[in-house]
């Protein structure tokens, strides 16, 4: 492996590691931000025997534009169905008073709530926009029959991919097709 070629790896491992999402922390809150990568807000395999399942948080955008928003509950064979599922996400309205952050109403962005399911694993996703900088905090919850359902909950948010960013992939996939029939075209 020559020094161009290493090279070419770092900056493709640098671009990889700095485009994941960064959590912004100081001693008032901690909360993660999406930036130009899929953020897993809630990762729960092999839960067993489940009867009811509550999580809410908050999340911050980094960039302008749209995002999508997916709950997905997958069931092991023979769990126990779902009875009901509600699901609300808000944008919030943060200030800053006496190096104190706190959190008014927002507007609502989406509020799903169903009943008598009646199966035992289901995908929910929305899309929404928002501004850089703009937080949004989130509330799912779920019941099942009982014994109860036995298998994951995962709840994430992702911004969705530009036309640009195919059209860059597109070229530089070009790229090293290019390169590719240079070196064999060499040999």
């Amino acid at each position: 492996m020559n020094f161009m070629q290493i090279a070419v790896a770092a900056t493709f491992a640098f671009t990889a590691i700095a485009s994941q999402a960064v959590v912004i922390n100081d001693s008032n809150y901690s909360m993660p931000v999406v930036d130009g990568s899929k953020v897993t807000l809630a990762d729960y395999v092999n839960q067993k025997d489940l009867t009811n399942f509550t999580y809410s948080g908050n999340f911050l955008t980094k960039n302008t534009g749209d995002y999508l928003f997916t709950i997905a509950l997958t069931a092991v064979n023979g769990s126990a169905d779902i009875v009901s599922l509600h699901e609300f996400m808000q944008k919030t309205n943060w200030t800053v008073s006496n190096g104190q952050y706190t959190t008014g109403p927002g507007t609502v962005f989406d509020e799903y709530a169903m009943a008598n399911q009646g199966t035992n694993s289901l995908s929910r996703t929305f899309k929404f926009s928002a501004a850089a900088g703009d937080t949004f905090n989130y509330y799912t919850s779920f019941t099942t029959q009982m014994p109860g359902f036995d298998g994951g909950v995962n709840i994430n948010v992702a911004p969705v991919p530009e036309p640009e960013t195919y059209a860059l992939m597109g070229i530089g996939l070009a790229g090293l097709l290019a390169a590719r029939r240079r070196k064999k075209s060499t040999v």
